[in-house]
């Protein structure tokens, strides 16, 4: 466990806005966190660690329904995902 616990209000706000789809560096803004203790409340928090990795993978996917929505109308959104998403980056770049 961290030696620095985690205030409940700071952990609350950090998931918010990580879940919005803010960066870590933007989160701990946001939440008055330095990165430094973010970070090593990752390092020392397994639980916390994968609390902040499920609120990452929700604002990805909430990204990625959004894109594929805009894909339907706008084949430009469709090219900036096979340009960006993770799966399909190294494969699209090899064409």
């Amino acid at each position: 466990m961290s030696a620095t616990p985690i205030p409940d209000d700071q952990r609350i706000r950090l998931l918010n806005a990580i879940r919005s789809g803010a960066t870590r560096t933007g989160a701990c803004a946001v939440a008055r966190v330095g990165y430094s203790t973010f970070k090593e409340w990752l390092n020392d928090d397994p639980v916390w660690r994968e609390a902040v990795e499920e609120s990452e993978s929700s604002a990805e996917t909430t990204a990625s329904l959004t894109i594929m929505q805009a894909a339907r109308k706008d084949w430009r959104a469709a090219y900036w995902w096979l340009d960006h998403a993770p799966s399909t980056k190294q494969a699209w770049r090899s064409i």
